[in-house]
């Protein structure tokens, strides 16, 4: 248990250090994560003692709400941007969700609240939020999950399944950037079993990968990945839905993209490639 004097030495340091880790230094930043890291395993023995724990609760809404900046592209990071400069940027995004996961997991309400006011803040305001703002919100979603324990990630009528039910009626508008396009379907895949648990929702799941944010995308680099993403995707939920007539209207929309993919040469190798193993993963399930 921390001592009255280390908990008030640690609220005086808090905001100072908060500066630091919101520095636009990335190398500044980096340089607060050991504290920040042994900051929430701390509060963990604190959990079971309401009234000290409560104390902290702003510090870790200010935390992250940091985390959530940080966590926006910069610029220059764009998927334009050279490889070298990508990987800097997405090692140091990978630290910032080591941390994230640990806040959830100290206090999962806290977590889900914010993470849910700001997914819901990306769906009303779609059209002034630049799109590297909307990419932290599906990214807070898809970590958010990591960090949540089984128990609140299944909970009928929970933040976390209604969450889902709001990915899956985002807007075209909403996913119009090929990085948010790629992220929607990797939360997709990520938390199948959502879908093994709500099968209403898996025909709308799979219809999302055949339109122009899947495997009609104009970039064949998201299209290729929304080809290895539906077969995983299928994969893990045939059986499920071995009842659900959609099926049927899937497999037919992707003999159809594949008749489209045989009239364009360069993206049969992409498109049939990929497709036709999902294609037989869903005639298996059908």
């Amino acid at each position: 248990m921390l001592l009255p004097q280390a908990i008030d030495r640690i609220h005086r340091a808090f905001p100072t250090v908060l500066s630091c880790f919101g520095s636009t230094d990335v190398d500044a930043s980096q340089s607060t994560l050991p504290f920040f890291h042994a900051y929430v395993g701390r509060l963990r023995k604190l959990v079971s003692l309401p009234e000290q724990f409560a104390t902290h609760e702003r510090h870790l809404h200010d935390l992250l709400l940091t985390i959530s900046r940080n966590s926006v592209r910069p610029e220059e990071c764009d998927v334009d941007a050279s490889q070298e400069l990508s990987d800097l940027f997405f090692a140091y995004r990978r630290e910032l969700s080591t941390l994230l996961k640990g806040v959830v997991r100290v206090h999962p309400t806290l977590a889900q609240d914010f993470v849910s006011t700001n997914f819901s803040s990306a769906l009303v305001c779609c059209d002034s939020v630049p799109w590297r703002h909307r990419e932290v919100a599906f990214w807070l979603l898809y970590t958010l999950g990591e960090g949540l324990p089984d128990l609140l990630l299944r909970a009928k009528d929970g933040v976390f399944q209604q969450l889902m039910v709001a990915l899956l009626s985002c807007t075209p508008s909403l996913l119009s950037h090929c990085a948010i396009q790629t992220l929607f379907m990797e939360i997709v895949v990520r938390y199948y079993r959502y879908f093994l648990a709500n099968e209403k929702y898996l025909s709308t799941a799979l219809t999302r990968f055949l339109d122009e944010r899947g495997l009609r995308n104009p970039v064949d680099n998201v299209r290729a990945r929304a080809c290895y993403l539906l077969l995983r995707f299928v994969k893990h939920t045939a059986k499920a839905a071995s009842s659900d007539s959609g099926r049927f209207d899937v497999v037919r929309s992707l003999i159809d993209f594949l008749s489209c993919l045989r009239t364009e040469s360069s993206q049969v190798r992409v498109g049939v490639g990929c497709v036709s193993p999902v294609m037989a993963s869903c005639s298996r399930g059908c």
